[in-house]
């Protein structure tokens, strides 16, 4: 916190192997070998009081020639006054106030898609200065993985069309050769009064409810399927899944392609009068 000094925060491996907890006191001193550390600093000691043990949720890679102080398991955190305070003794010509801390803080997004969103709802918070300190964005990762996939969303939406223009052709030839078979059930119902409304509507209906299950095993399906490319994107596109909207938008989609291809397929027979629906069938 910002009153806080001779405060850390260190890992759970470092206490669980020197017996630590809250509220024990560490001590640091300066060695001989220690990177830009002067000679006269030699023998420098701080003290720490543990106010919080961390638990390292990610592992970065190491090798063997990876120095004891950059392993992730070995990383301090103390207050701002004490960085200060050992800025000052390390070097001794420069004041305080010349202190910068450069090192950061370094966060991992689940869906690197909302990094902009992020960022903003980072600087909304107010337990920092966020007029003092610099935020970094690197979604090189993620935007190498995205790249191939934008510049398939304008073909992917143009086969759409493609399709669903092919969906309502294919559907109405298809409904209008099953309308002919039925073309004394519709004269029937036109001589008995029903408008050519009703009866269109009362295909909607039929066709809606075979469509209705074939939408469900749609949806669930595709929802599987954005699951696994999003896997098959080395893991940056993890998060991909079918959203509500995007449920509804297909929805809709289905819907309209029903009503045209209804529509269509059954105005030739609609529009006609029962006795010549009778004269035709005879």
């Amino acid at each position: 916190m910002a009153d806080d000094v001779h405060k850390v925060v260190l890992s759970q491996d470092i206490a669980r192997k020197n017996g630590l907890a809250v509220g024990d006191t560490v001590t640091g001193s300066v060695v001989e070998g220690v990177r830009d550390w002067q000679e006269n600093a030699h023998g420098t000691q701080a003290g720490f009081e543990i106010v919080g043990i961390y638990a390292a949720t990610r592992s970065e890679p190491v090798s063997p020639a990876t120095q004891e102080s950059e392993l992730q398991e070995n990383m301090l955190f103390t207050d701002i006054s004490t960085a200060k305070e050992l800025f000052h003794a390390k070097f001794p010509e420069r004041t305080e106030k010349d202190y910068t801390y450069r090192s950061g803080l370094m966060l991992f997004l689940k869906d690197p898609a909302r990094m902009e969103e992020t960022v903003s709802l980072l600087k909304q918070q107010p337990w920092a200065d966020w007029d003092g300190l610099v935020i970094s964005e690197n979604s090189a990762a993620y935007q190498q993985a995205t790249g191939p996939i934008q510049k398939t969303a304008s073909i992917s939406l143009f086969l759409l069309a493609v399709i669903l223009v092919i969906s309502i052709v294919l559907l109405s030839l298809t409904l209008l050769m099953w309308l002919r078979e039925r073309v004394t059930e519709i004269g029937i119902l036109i001589s008995l009064g029903l408008s050519a409304r009703d009866i269109c509507g009362q295909l909607l209906l039929e066709n809606y409810m075979v469509a209705a299950p074939a939408y469900g095993l749609s949806v669930l399906l595709g929802a599987a399927l954005a699951g696994q490319a999003g896997r098959l994107a080395g893991g940056v596109l993890d998060s991909v899944k079918l959203s509500a909207a995007q449920a509804v938008v297909i929805l809709v989609c289905a819907a309209a392609v029903v009503l045209a291809t209804v529509l269509l397929a059954s105005l030739p027979v609609t529009r006609k009068r029962p006795k010549d629906i009778f004269t035709d069938l005879s």
